[in-house]
Parts: structure tokens; C-alpha cells; sequence
């Protein structure tokens, strides 16, 4: 389904029964329920399972054609051959909301009723996100996703690691890693059969988890070791501890390769890229490098790009960007390869603690000391969702996270309050809540201007973020608009972005992949239509329409060009990354003028 956007896994199929409609397949996602016909290959009809707490859909008199909206904030049954959809209208504490439970984890589940087995699709619309696996009493201090995003490994002040059964949000394992010692940092190798903790025991140990047995002992450090991390192949390792001092290691022989005296002080945070050849670190000293790893020697020096100490620092899985988060509240992406900076994003009031990459390298979560949780997109800085932690009695607003992790799809986040609780936030479900980009942009379409207006404006004050977020292609629905040549939506959306809010920063990246499109770098001192001047790190917004054959007015009657100026990130230096894109769109009878925002 192209709505399938964060909301979830595998895709649910099933033959209708009737011999009339014998040739029609039904294909269901997390959000929608669509119906082929095989012997055209076609689309014939699109349910579209939408979360309406506000009964803003359900209540609405305009219909698409061949498409219908399964709109509840509870639980529906919608039957795929009726095109029609049950209730259930029974109203439950939040605590027995039937979304809350992991069999509707994915948004939908299928089954087949009756001797022709008629599919029937169950939609829960999610109530709750965010849960909380353990409470202070756990003092969990980090935290750890396996690859395949099931098993998660946690670290306690007392020296216990947990294995949990994310699927379930279930312990399974529980011993004594590290007695009497807190353990700084504990990950899971790639192939997530064993585990490898290290703690202030001056220690790093290799463990089997299943059995809960000790693989091996890495011993040379003569301070707390404060962070580990492993190569892809499992060969390679690499640790700091609190005398400023890296050691890279060889996980067969347990013996050290390389000893490299980074810091001056102590080792805030330590990653290696994921083929073993660099490890980047940053210190109490303000420090932050990139090393070889064979030679010992510095690669690259990033002390101009942060101001203040780094806390967190981690290669994305691809190797060519790395993630450095701040005692500003600033998050860096730095490009690897061209040693620069691509994005500084504005993250937090107050420190960021901790970050997290998805498996693909495109989505970025990091937590700080205003207890928030939020999810970017790294390909252009912009903020995809943010978790709501009022359910959790205030506790994290008051103490913030001190360690988080990503899992592998990035549907799933856990993270580690400074006061020691461990806390689940299902993003896939957060992500779901948000109407779908490619059905919210027809819908808004075929409205009445004036009507389309109040509409988006509605959902704006319940879904802020609502322009950056993606569908299952990663496409907004500003590119929708553009896509489908509509000036008056597209026109519409760019109104309703806050200066300054860098809101459009993600339609620069995601819009490239569209064959109708043209990038372009735009001078930082001027708009792209070349009309008026910005100082030196403004944010620049301007949206130009315009026909063929009158490029100020628009009265042509042909196609059209929207031209948008994008600056959505702040350099070092505090000039503006400026991006510029040039889409074709039909410039329609009377043709539009020019505006900018």
C-alpha cells in the first residue's frame, strides 16, 4: 500500500470468495486496505484506516472516488468485499484500549471468515506510545536494541544486565554482569547472540547471553571504562574510559591492537565505523576527532564545528556521516567522507544526552535534559515526531533521558531516565496517528478552497509536524501537491509554514527523487527568483508561481514552475544552507501571481 508511511510491517492478502469477484485481490498495510483487480492489474478501491479522536473525517461530507476513510479512535472491522465498516463503539479506560495491545501492534490484523473465507480486517487506531518497562527501582543506566529490533539489552547502576522481549515487553534474561560496579555502556553484537558491557570496574566483558556465561575479558584499562562499541564484522572493538585513553581491540585473541591517548580528561563517548577503520570520540576536554585505527593517528579535528563538550557521538550504519550531540542542545550530522558539516539542528533546551540511528541511516532519535524524545530526518535536518510523555506522571519531564536507542526499522524507542526508569515509545504507532500524506492531499483537494484552508488548519494545531511527515516512499504531501501540479494546495501548505521553523527542509531532499523535479544551490545573499537579499544567517522562504509565457504573473495557460528557496539549517559559521527547487506545475486558466513568505 502506498500509505504504509511508519505504520508498519508485513502486507496481508486474501482472495475474495464470490465468483463475481473471483479476480480481485485485497492487499492490506498498516494503513490502508486496498482491492485489485487482477485481470487489469488496476486499483480498484482504497479503504484508508484513519486515527479521528476529533471525528474531523467521519464527520466530513466530501468522498473521493473509489476510496472511503475507516476513521475511529477505537477499534474497527471493515469488511474488504461490502467496502463497509463495523464499530465498535464501546468505550474503554485507556488502560483496555484494544491499540494498546501488541496483537494491533502494526495497526491492522486480518482473518478470514465463513466457508469462502471473506477477508475481514480488525483496525486499531493507537491509544497509548509510550510505556514504561521498569520503574526506578531497575536503575537503568544504558540500553541496547539487538539488529532485528526484538531483543533489547539494558544496564543497571548495580551491575545486572536484562535481555527483554521487546515483542512482548517481557524480561527474559537477568544476571550479575559487573559486581558491585555501574555499568557505563552495554551493546549487542551484530548477529545478536552475545552482549559486551563495560563498567567502572575498569572492565569490558564479552558475554553469551542465552546462558549467561562470559565469552571473554578484555582487560588493560586502569580507569571506568565509559563507552564500547563494536565493528559489523565482530573483529574489532574500541573503548574509553576516564583517563582519556582509546584502546582498540581484537575480540578473538582479547588482546589489544592499539592504544591511542585522545583526551585530557575523560572519555565522554566513543564509536567505530562500522567497516573498523575510524574511531571518532569526544572528551571533557572539548576535544572531538576521528582517529585511524590502524596507525593511531587523527583523521579529521572537529573542535570548531561543536562549542562545548560533546556527549554523544555514533557513525550511521552506512559510515559516511557521523551524529555529534551537544551541550548546547545542538546535533551535528557531519559528512564523513567530504569532512564537513551538513546539518546543525536545533535540538533541545538544554544538553542532548544521547542519540540514535535507524538501520538505514535516514532517521535520527535523540533525547536531552528537557525530557524530550524526537525523531529527524538526517537527509535534511527537519523533525519527523515527538513522544508525549504526560502519561508518565511527569516523571520524565522533571529528570530527562540520559541514554537512548533506535531499533533497526525505527518503529520502536527505548530510553534510560536519570532517574533510572526504562521507558518503550512505539513510533510506529506515534507515526500512525498522523494522516497519511497521499490520501490528506486528495482529500484537500477535492474541497473547496475556503474549506480545504479551515481543514489544514485544524490538523495543523492537532499535528504540528504534519507538512515533514512521510509516506511509505518518504514523500510529503507539499510533494504530493507539487507532483500532481496543484498550485492552490501547494500555495496553501507553504502559507501555513512558521518563519524560521526550517519546516521545509525535508521537501529539498525527498522531492529529488521525483522525475519532475530540479535541484539547484541557491546563493545564500539572495532569493531564487532574484528578487531581495538576506542577511547572513536568516532563514529565507520564498514561493514563486508562475506561467510559460508570463513568468511574473502567470497568465499563461500551459504548464507552470513552482520555484521554492529552502533554508532550513544554520552553518558553523551561522550562514544558511540554502537549497532551491524548480517543479513543474500546471499554470491553469488565469495563471497565479508571485507570493513569498
Amino acid at each position: 500500500g502506498g500509505g504504509g508511511g511508519g505504520g508498519g510491517g508485513g502486507i496481508g492478502t486474501g482472495l475474495m470468495g464470490s465468483r463475481e469477484r473471483e479476480d480481485v485481490l485485497v492487499t492490506v498495510c498498516g494503513r490502508q486496505a486496498i482491492s485489485w483487480r487482477l485481470s487489469t492489474r488496476k486499483k480498484e478501491f482504497c479503504a484508508d484506516f484513519v486515527c479521528d479522536s476529533q471525528e474531523l473525517f467521519s464527520r466530513s461530507s466530501q468522498r473521493l472516488k473509489d476510496r472511503m476513510f475507516v476513521s475511529h479512535d477505537g477499534m474497527v472491522v471493515y469488511d474488504a468485499t461490502l467496502h463497509a465498516a463495523i464499530y465498535d463503539m464501546r468505550i474503554r479506560p485507556p488502560e483496555q484500549h484494544p491499540g494498546n495491545s501488541f496483537l494491533f501492534r502494526e495497526g491492522t490484523s486480518t482473518m478470514k471468515i465463513g466457508a469462502q473465507d471473506l477477508p475481514l480486517v480488525l483496525y486499531c487506531a493507537p491509544d497509548t506510545t509510550v510505556y514504561m518497562l521498569d520503574g526506578e527501582q531497575s536503575s537503568t543506566r544504558t540500553l541496547d536494541f539487538s539488529g532485528n529490533g526484538y531483543l533489547l539489552v539494558s544496564g543497571s547502576g548495580r551491575g545486572e544486565l536484562v535481555i527483554w522481549d521487546m515483542q512482548h515487553h517481557q524480561q527474559l534474561k537477568r544476571w550479575s554482569a559487573h559486581r558491585r560496579s555501574s555499568i557505563t555502556c552495554v551493546r549487542f553484537s551484530h548477529d545478536h547472540k552475545s552482549v559486551y558491557s563495560c563498567a567502572e570496574d575498569c572492565k569490558v566483558i564479552l558475554w553469551d547471553w542465552k546462558t549467561e556465561s562470559r565469552i571473554g575479558t578484555l582487560v588493560y584499562h586502569q580507569a571506568a571504562v565509559m563507552s564500547v562499541e563494536m565493528c559489523v564484522n565482530g573483529q574489532v572493538l574500541a573503548s574509553g574510559d576516564r583517563n582519556g585513553v582509546i584502546v582498540i581491540w581484537d575480540t578473538y585473541k582479547h588482546e589489544p591492537l592499539r592504544i591511542i591517548e585522545a583526551h585530557r580528561g575523560s572519555v565522554l563517548c566513543c564509536s567505530i565505523s562500522p567497516d573498523g577503520s575510524m574511531v571518532a570520540s569526544s572528551g571533557d576536554d572539548e576535544h572531538i576527532a576521528v582517529f585511524n585505527t590502524n596507525t593511531g593517528g587523527e583523521m579529521m579535528c572537529l573542535d570548531e564545528a561543536m562549542e562545548g563538550k560533546g556527549f554523544t557521538m555514533k557513525f550511521s550504519f552506512d559510515g559516511g556521516r557521523i551524529q555529534i550531540g551537544g551541550e548546547t542542545g545542538n546535533i551535528l550530522i557531519w559528512d564523513v567522507y567530504k569532512n564537513c558539516l551538513l546539518y546543525n539542528i536545533d535540538a533541545h533546551e538544554g544538553q542532548v544526552y544521547d542519540c540514535a540511528w535507524s538501520g538505514d541511516s535516514r532517521r535520527l532519535l535523540s533525547v536531552g535534559a528537557d525530557g524530550r524524545a524526537r525523531l529527524w530526518d538526517t537527509a535534511a535536518g527537519s523533525e519527523l515526531c515527538r513522544a508525549n510523555f504526560e502519561r508518565i506522571l511527569g516523571a520524565v519531564d522533571s529528570s530527562g533521558f540520559i541514554k537512548c536507542d533506535l531499533s533497526s526499522t525505527g518503529s520502536s524507542m527505548s530510553g534510560a531516565t536519570a532517574k533510572g526508569q526504562l521507558i518503550n515509545w512505539d513510533v510506529a504507532a506515534e507515526l500512525r496517528r498522523v494522516p497519511e500524506g497521499s490520501m490528506l492531499y486528495k482529500w484537500l483537494a477535492a474541497m473547496p478552497l475556503r474549506r480545504a484552508r479551515d481543514v489544514f488548519a485544524s490538523l495543523l494545531n492537532d499535528f504540528p509536524l504534519l507538512i515533514n511527515t512521510q509516506d511509505s516512499r518518504g514523500w510529503t504531501i507539499l510533494m504530493h501537491a507539487t507532483q500532481d501540479s496543484n498550485p492552490e494546495v501547494t500555495r496553501l501548505i507553504v502559507k501555513s509554514v512558521a518563519p524560521k521553523s526550517g519546516a521545509l527542509g525535508l521537501t529539498a531532499s525527498a522531492i529529488s527523487s521525483c522525475p519532475l523535479s530540479v535541484i539547484k544551490t541557491a546563493p545564500n545573499s539572495t532569493s531564487h527568483n532574484g528578487h531581495g537579499s538576506v542577511n547572513n544567517g536568516s532563514f529565507m522562504r520564498s514561493l514563486t508561481l508562475h506561467g510559460d509565457n508570463n513568468k511574473g504573473g502567470g497568465g499563461g495557460s500551459g504548464k507552470g514552475l513552482v520555484s521554492l528557496s529552502l533554508n532550513s539549517a544554520r552553518s558553523r559559521s551561522g550562514r544558511g544552507i540554502s537549497n532551491a527547487l524548480e517543479v513543474p506545475v500546471a499554470g491553469g486558466g488565469g495563471g497565479v501571481g508571485g507570493v513569498g513568505i
